[in-house]
């Protein structure tokens, strides 16, 4: 079993630039990309789980509900796309109530899964998680096992984790184990760069459960 998930999110996200003053609409790849991925997904009757950011939601019209009619599952990457890192407890709550607020009254469903921006949430921080089950949230995506941006010797596969508010379910992103440690062939960047056979054989390996795409 293989979960796929997508980062609903455009490229000035991901760069930390600020927001309308610098991009332009019509510099925007998000909508065309998605709509790429949801032909895609029908012609392999597949469907994914989407990490949609409370900004994108409320700035492209009809984008969440489009997805939901496809039959995939709305989740929830946070309102602006800054680091968990960067927020304050109360801040961290603003901003997946009203990211869950938003999903929820574009797709008719309460979003019950999580995914913190840049995989800035591990489990040496452990009060969002405590957040997340009081907002209702079920489990989270990510703790990544890499270097650099999560634990190398975390977990590859998903499990129980257990906070003070109650239990989570923890779904690590896909990565490829190898003699210089997890390769992030899950992740964006992973997709882009690794061959093809080395993601084909981890998916078929069965070794990890999840892989995901950001676009």
């Amino acid at each position: 079993m293989n979960a796929l998930t997508v980062d609903v999110e455009d490229w000035f996200h991901v760069c930390g630039l600020a927001r309308e003053p610098v991009v332009a609409p019509a510099e925007w790849r998000l909508r065309a990309n998605v709509d790429k991925l949801l032909t895609l997904f029908a012609e392999q009757q597949v469907r994914a789980t989407f990490f949609v950011l409370g900004w994108v939601a409320e700035n492209v019209p009809g984008l969440v509900r489009q997805i939901a009619l496809a039959g995939h599952e709305i989740a929830s990457h946070g309102y602006s796309h800054r680091l968990v890192v960067q927020l304050d407890p109360p801040r961290f709550r603003d901003e997946i109530r009203r990211t869950g607020d938003i999903l929820e009254r574009q797709s008719g469903t309460r979003p019950v899964g999580y995914r913190a921006p840049q995989w800035s949430l591990s489990l040496e921080t452990p009060w969002p998680f405590d957040i997340l089950y009081e907002e209702g949230y079920r489990y989270d995506s990510s703790c990544t096992p890499l270097h650099f941006i999560g634990n190398p010797r975390g977990r590859r596969t998903p499990y129980r984790l257990k906070t003070a508010a109650g239990s989570l379910w923890e779904i690590p992103p896909m990565v490829t184990p190898s003699l210089l440690g997890n390769l992030p062939t899950g992740g964006g960047w992973g997709l882009r760069l690794f061959p093809r056979r080395v993601i084909e054989n981890t998916i078929r390996d069965g070794g990890d459960l999840s892989a995901s795409a950001r676009f």
